[in-house]
């Protein structure tokens, strides 16, 4: 008898383990503040570059997806110094600040931000969208603008989560 009590408590303690995966939807696994820590360009031709340029702005780069489909974002490019380098970044005035974003089928994202130029909107459909671990992410998508001449084929984006109590401003 306390071979079959042993038994089911362990069957019990095996079966009430979960993971993070079955505890949270998707949405509430991807919600948070995440910074850029890398930028990875693939090619047309099937190479690769890592940190293509010099990646520092790209690690400046971050946003926060709030549980209610609000998006802060805050995205930096670089920028000529004195001596013609490209060491300063400088944030990307013409995307605003705060949008949407929404989660699409096969755990797919969509980012609706405006361009504060002319009013129109920017919509960002990356084509893979991987959280490798809980503090780390993975996007994937091609670029918007993207020059026929320059042979790239997609980004991967990847970010880093960052602990806090974040609000969802009122827009």
């Amino acid at each position: 008898m306390k071979a079959v009590h042993l038994y089911l408590a362990g069957l019990m303690i095996l079966f009430s383990g979960c993971t993070i995966e079955e505890e949270y939807t998707f949405k509430e696994q991807i919600a948070g503040k995440w910074v850029g820590t890398k930028r990875i360009i693939f090619f047309k031709d099937g190479t690769s570059v890592d940190n293509f340029s010099t990646g520092i702005c790209e690690s400046q780069t971050e946003f926060i997806l709030f549980e209610d489909g609000n998006l802060y974002f805050e995205d930096y490019f670089e920028t000529e110094n004195n001596s013609g380098g490209t060491d300063f970044c400088k944030l990307d005035s013409k995307t605003s600040d705060y949008g949407k974003w929404i989660i699409l089928p096969a755990e797919k994202l969509s980012f609706r931000l405006t361009n504060t130029i002319d009013s129109s909107e920017i919509n960002i459909k990356p084509f893979e969208v991987n959280l490798v671990d809980y503090d780390n992410l993975e996007i994937r998508y091609k670029e918007f603008e993207n020059d026929e001449e320059e042979n790239i084929d997609y980004y991967v984006y990847k970010y880093f989560r960052i602990y806090g109590d974040y609000e969802s401003p009122e827009k």
